[in-house]
């Protein structure tokens, strides 16, 4: 259907109301338009008779295009072409005042690229090896994931946006911009090395799921996260000092912590590594702090004040010495190889999970926890410990307890609900026996302090 076959074409076209109307020509429409034109999700296979001047944004995007030859020759908006099957930009306007979208196309080339792109520049899932004839100057970000490029070369040096370039075949950083005033985001590539590469980024900098061995080559000072998770790192050599926000190191080869960041503004998370020492962290984590799923056997040197969540589970652990004086989230402790809780702070403000463990008792537990309390899976056959009140859910299941329901009272653990070998209790099945006991021992206590005789010799 043509665009004059339409029903008050005229209004249509003034309104901006030509997407979705089946249309297959664009013949009908005048030579110059004083808003935007959306002709976006029709069956169009050619610009031909499209508007050369258009006031607005142009979307030709979701339609059968394999060229934009006849494209509008001035566009005072942005440009939108994605979801075709454009195998060029030759056509499109030199300048465009915004936005400029070509993403979900077939291109192999940049050839016919605008050279000015005053907002975003957006060419994801396309088939481009390179970045020549890549625009001149983008004033935004430049969104380029899911290509085949094999190198930067081309980029401006200076980005006042940001620069996404993940899931391509980027071996080198050697041409890639020296600042970088958003983020930075070349995960999923073939990186051997960060040298040669960004100097400053302000914000968030993500090289995860590369070959990197070393962080030789990164800013001195990453103004947001730094995330070089799922690499083959065997050392942090050319870390950054600071991170402004959360560093995430898993999912690497590490065994030590020297080079550690001086300062890390959020959370660190070095899980699933290879770590035997903490020697190195921070006395304080200012955010989470996640150690699980490595080879330490100890505590020593790990920081003094995490005001976070700390999970360190899933290692090979005996003793909470020089366990974290200050937590102030939750604790997951799970799947060590601990005796005791001795060394634990009496209040948990989120969950405590000592569960897989080796625990025979609640000896030296927390008083007092605002979360779920899970020691499931260890070798308790006594509830006895310190444990007063768990603000959530009380788990001992798969331990060698009996008379759990009798245990629970007598040593006055109270939490919502139970879940035990004998099944689930509510506290409210056991709220009338339970403050029985707890009135039997107020007031054992109580005859205790008067049957006490003072003869003047205490301190």
């Amino acid at each position: 259907m043509k665009v004059s076959e339409l029903k008050n074409y005229t209004l249509k076209i003034n309104n901006n109301k030509l997407s979705t109307q089946e249309l297959s020509s664009l013949e009908g429409l005048p030579l110059e338009i004083n808003s935007s034109l959306n002709i976006s999700n029709n069956k169009l296979t050619s610009l031909e008779f499209c508007s050369e001047k258009i006031k607005g944004t142009f979307d030709c995007s979701n339609n059968h295009l394999e060229s934009l030859e006849h494209s509008p020759k001035e566009v005072d908006g942005g440009f939108n072409c994605f979801f075709n099957k454009l195998k060029t930009l030759e056509g499109s306007p030199k300048l465009i005042k915004s936005n400029f979208d070509c993403g979900y196309n077939q291109l192999e080339s940049l050839k016919g690229c605008p050279e000015i792109v005053d907002g975003n520049f957006v060419c994801n899932d396309n088939k481009i090896t390179n970045l020549d004839y890549f625009s001149k100057k983008v004033k935004g970000d430049i969104i380029l994931n899911n290509n085949k490029i094999k190198s930067l070369k081309g980029i401006q040096s200076y980005l006042n946006g940001s620069l996404y370039c993940s899931n391509n075949e980027i071996d080198s950083l050697l041409y890639s911009p020296k600042q970088i005033k958003g983020n930075f985001d070349c995960s999923n590539n073939k990186l051997t090395t960060l040298e040669g590469g960004v100097k400053e980024v302000e914000e968030n900098y993500n090289c995860s799921s590369n070959l990197l061995t070393n962080l030789k080559g990164s800013p001195t000072e990453i103004g947001g996260d730094f995330d070089c998770s799922n690499n083959k790192l065997v050392s942090l050599n050319g870390c950054p000092e600071e991170i402004l926000g959360s560093f995430y190191m898993y999912k690497n080869e590490l065994t030590t912590l020297k080079y550690f960041p001086k300062k890390i503004q959020k959370d660190v998370f070095l899980n699933n590594n290879k770590l035997q020492s903490l020697k190195g962290m921070p006395k304080v984590i200012n955010g989470n702090l996640s150690l699980m799923s490595n080879d330490l056997i100890s505590f020593e040197y790990c920081s003094e004040i995490i005001n976070g969540n700390f999970n360190c589970s899933n290692n090979k652990i005996t003793s909470l010495k020089f366990f974290p004086k200050e937590i102030k989230g939750s604790i997951n402790i799970s799947f060590n190889l601990l005796s005791n809780l001795e060394e634990i702070q009496k209040t948990i403000n989120g969950n405590f999970d000592c569960s897989n463990n080796q625990l025979e008792t609640l000896k030296g537990c927390p008083e007092i926890v605002y979360g779920a309390f899970v020691c499931n899976g260890n070798n308790l056959t006594s509830l006895k410990g310190d444990l007063k009140e768990v603000k959530g859910i009380f788990n001992c299941i798969n331990n060698p307890l009996k008379n759990i329901k009798e245990q629970i009272i007598k040593y006055g653990i109270k939490a919502k609900i139970y879940l035990t070998d004998a099944g689930k209790i509510n506290f409210s099945e056991i709220e009338i026996e339970f403050n029985k006991e707890r009135l039997k021992i107020e007031n054992n206590n109580k005859n205790k302090k008067l049957n006490y005789i003072d003869y003047g010799l205490s301190l």
